[in-house]
């Protein structure tokens, strides 16, 4: 008897691996993908209190009071 696997196993398994990676590799970049979004959000919220810190300093100015 002989103990190669038939060609249409070999060919299952290959796809089998094939779409084990891409399932893989699609996890990986969803995940870059939310970090990124995630520091993305984060200097989003830095910005917004610089501006507002800004805003309130321009805001103090003592010309606005003479």
């Amino acid at each position: 008897m002989d103990a190669t696997p038939s060609p249409l196993l070999r060919s299952l398994s290959l796809e089998l691996t094939l779409v084990v990676g891409a399932l893989l590799a699609a996890g990986y970049f969803t995940l870059r993908l939310i970090q990124a979004v995630e520091r993305l959000a984060a200097a989003t919220e830095r910005l917004a209190h610089e501006s507002d810190e800004l805003t309130d300093s321009v805001n103090r100015w003592p010309w606005q009071w003479l």
